[in-house]
């Protein structure tokens, strides 16, 4: 519409009420007081009985105000209502994350989806062996087995088949630390995009909402927590198969960043051992 204003093809535009133009009485305003008398543009709100040609539209930038609160109420409402769902341990997302299926009897519950479960725990078993994210996502890459979104889309009703998306260490890396795994379900790590379109943001861990045993846990709480360890800590495995006895320990003393074990002759590593 925008365009065909500026190339001179609308002169009127008319809308049922000033609603319909907008909810943010500060870009309406600019557009009904300022942009549309600039380019000769008639404007009417048929139900508000607001026409540019008249000179009584004095309670326009009133029912402009008006309108905003209206959506800034619902806005909070409808948080209001997404906030207890998640309390209570809803699951609101559109897609089942890898490993699950949504309850065909309850939308908001998850249930074990066997194939991708599978998958799953081979993850978890590799890096309790001493692999790292990019070790595993080598390996499911070399062996072809479906990514997350690939495998989701062989789900779906209708499904014609598209590009292949290869695992990365970052999807690898987010099954590894995700609670939903264990059992627990994990939501509001951003914050909703709120009325007026302000940008969603990652919240602190502390603000998250998280309610324990509210489905079927894929890995147990012993292996879960023991994989964090050997990631938080580090572990990898030498060629040999046996874990590097220093692992974890030895840290940098510039960067504090944990040294890594590297075998190239002639190079030197100021931040790890050759």
């Amino acid at each position: 519409m925008i365009e065909d204003i500026e190339a001179g093809k609308i002169n009127m535009v008319a809308v049922k009420d000033l609603s319909r133009l907008g909810r943010n009485y500060i870009q309406t305003g600019q557009y009904t007081d300022i942009y549309f008398p600039d380019r000769g543009v008639r404007f009417v709100a048929l139900n508000d009985g607001i026409d540019s040609r008249d000179s009584d539209n004095d309670i326009a930038p009133f029912r402009n105000i008006l309108n905003q609160m209206y959506s800034n109420d619902l806005s909070k409402k409808v948080r209001s209502a997404i906030r207890a769902k998640k309390q209570n341990g809803d699951y609101l997302s559109s897609y089942a994350p890898f490993g699950y299926a949504k309850d065909p009897a309850n939308r908001n519950k998850l249930v074990i989806e066997e194939s991708g479960a599978a998958v799953v725990k081979r993850i978890y078993d590799l890096c309790a062996s001493g692999h790292g994210s990019p070790f595993i996502a080598k390996v499911l890459n070399r062996e072809g087995v479906p990514s997350p979104r690939n495998h989701r889309e062989t789900t779906l009703p209708g499904y014609v088949e598209q590009r292949q998306y290869e695992w990365t260490p970052e999807t690898v890396h987010g099954i590894l630390r995700s609670r939903i795994y264990r059992g627990d379900m994990v939501q509001g790590i951003y914050d909703c995009a709120r009325f007026k379109r302000i940008p969603s943001k990652r919240k602190p861990s502390d603000e998250w909402y998280i309610t324990p045993n509210t489905h079927d846990p894929i890995v147990n709480d012993e292996l879960w927590h023991y994989v964090q360890n050997c990631m938080n800590t580090r572990k990898r495995v030498q060629r040999s198969g046996e874990p590097q006895l220093f692992n974890g320990f030895i840290k940098c003393g510039d960067c504090g960043y944990a040294l890594a074990c590297a075998s190239r002759y002639g190079t030197e590593f100021p931040h790890g051992w050759s």
